[in-house]
């Protein structure tokens, strides 16, 4: 996967979290899609945070650091 559309996948999935957060739905848990895809991303990475009750609040904080580990340019070798 290239670092652009992992950043779009990451983004739309941070942003889904802000979206629920926003509408006062940040405590229900995550679907298993969400899931799925946020444990996918991180593989990309070559990272293992686990998301604890998943929940879009934790969900979200998770993807934060994946998001900047990803632009800081420190998993640059893990992209294709």
């Amino acid at each position: 996967m290239k670092k652009v559309e992992w950043l779009k996948k990451a983004n739309e999935l941070h942003t889904e979290c802000l979206y629920q957060i926003n509408t006062r739905n940040g405590s229900k848990p995550c679907t298993n899609e969400e899931v799925k895809l946020f444990q996918n991303l991180n593989k990309v990475l070559g990272v293992q945070l686990s998301v604890h009750a998943c929940r879009y609040y934790n969900l979200k904080e998770s993807l934060d650091k994946s998001i900047a580990w990803a632009k800081s340019g420190q998993k640059d070798k893990r992209f294709n």
